[in-house]
């Protein structure tokens, strides 16, 4: 693999100054897109943590994110008691955290 280029340097140097913004967390914490802008095509770059991997393995067995995949579930059960049909949940294999939307 390459070196990034000075145009890609200078493209993550932009994105990570706007943490200095004095505005950044009232545009850092608005509302996400809704449920098509998550399943139908749109174009953009975004860095996100892949959850699918705290899954509980096949066959048995547990690991360190285990918890994590019982706290999911719970999370969505409870939210779905007091919530109903608010949310249209992921499906586990598309389970992601969303670090930062870098284009688009």
């Amino acid at each position: 693999m390459s070196p990034p280029s000075d145009a890609e340097l200078a493209s993550v140097g932009c994105v990570m100054a706007e943490m200095d913004s004095p505005n950044y967390w009232f545009h850092a914490s608005k509302d996400g897109g809704r449920e098509g802008h998550y399943r139908n095509g749109c174009l953009g770059l975004t860095l996100v943590h892949d959850l699918a991997a705290f899954a509980p393995k096949t066959g048995g067995g547990s690991h360190a994110g285990a918890a994590t995949a019982t706290a999911i579930r719970a999370f969505r059960m409870d939210v779905a008691a007091e919530l109903p049909g608010v949310y249209t949940w992921f499906d586990d294999s598309s389970l992601h955290v969303t670090v930062r939307a870098l284009m688009g």
